[in-house]
């Protein structure tokens, strides 16, 4: 991901850049994609680049993961980076598109659901195996205009928790938490 040179390369001889992986993750979201192990040699210029080469030969620029309806904006407002949103924003992504609701099952979640995300919320907090919040990213995206709508609250998240096992305990129907 993030590797324009490489993305070049194989565009040249005969790449499809259209093809997304069996989740629906696209091209575009890998290269807007930032991971710790791949930050230091793959720096944000480098992701620019390589999301300007993704982007005219994919056209996929509101494509999303099929399971969790993630976005190449929530994917650079995850990672944090904030050259790859702008660029994304001034080529035409939406800034405020939703995630889908992401329950716990098989996502390591816990007992934990999220409820549909835009990418400043994403920066305000997610989970993604663990807590995960980029507040200099929200703080930016705010300064953009975007939403935040679902960003995810650990005590919010527990008080709704107690809340339930109280009204369960009490024989009323209430809100559960999965």
């Amino acid at each position: 991901s993030a590797d324009a040179e490489m993305m070049r390369f194989l565009l040249a001889n005969g790449a499809d850049p259209s093809l997304r992986a069996k989740s629906g993750y696209t091209p575009l979201m890998a290269a807007s994609e930032g991971l710790v192990e791949n930050a230091l040699r793959l720096t944000e210029d480098r992701r620019v680049a390589a999301v300007g080469v993704g982007l005219p030969g994919g056209k996929h620029i509101e494509g999303h993961e099929e399971r969790t309806g993630w976005r190449a904006m929530h994917v650079a407002a995850y990672g944090g980076f904030h050259k790859v949103l702008k660029f994304l924003i001034d080529n035409g992504a939406d800034m405020n598109p939703k995630t889908r609701t992401i329950r716990a099952a098989n996502t390591g979640l816990g007992n934990a659901e999220l409820k549909p995300q835009t990418p400043r919320a994403v920066a305000e907090g997610t989970i993604v195996s663990i807590f995960h919040e980029r507040p200099e990213t929200a703080a930016y995206l705010a300064s953009l205009g975007a939403i935040s709508e679902g960003a995810y609250n650990q005590n919010v998240y527990d008080l709704e928790r107690e809340r339930a096992k109280k009204a369960a305990a009490r024989g009323e129907s209430g809100r559960t938490i999965p």
